[in-house]
């Protein structure tokens, strides 16, 4: 999408099990993204378009099974460059 012209991007980020992942709307295995993962490719998306601005869009969604900690979920955006 990114490479097409997309330049906003909306991500759910759930608790699925005790692990926080990106899902849409409910914790099914086919349906979750590992965090890390994608932040690292957009993180190299942007680091070979320097001239490029991405808007992300961060929804904490309350219907997945637990609470979402946001310290957690910030620890791992950070660990893949995004500061």
């Amino acid at each position: 999408q990114l490479a097409a012209g997309y330049r906003g991007i909306q991500l759910d980020v759930c608790n699925c099990d005790g692990e926080h992942v990106l899902c849409h709307g409910f914790c099914s295995p086919t349906a979750r993204r590992d965090i890390k993962q994608v932040f690292e490719v957009l993180k190299a998306f942007l680091d070979d378009h320097s001239t490029e601005i991405l808007n992300i869009q961060i929804e904490l969604n309350g219907a997945a099974d637990l609470p979402i900690d946001l310290f957690v979920v910030d620890d791992i955006i950070v660990s893949t460059g995004f500061d």
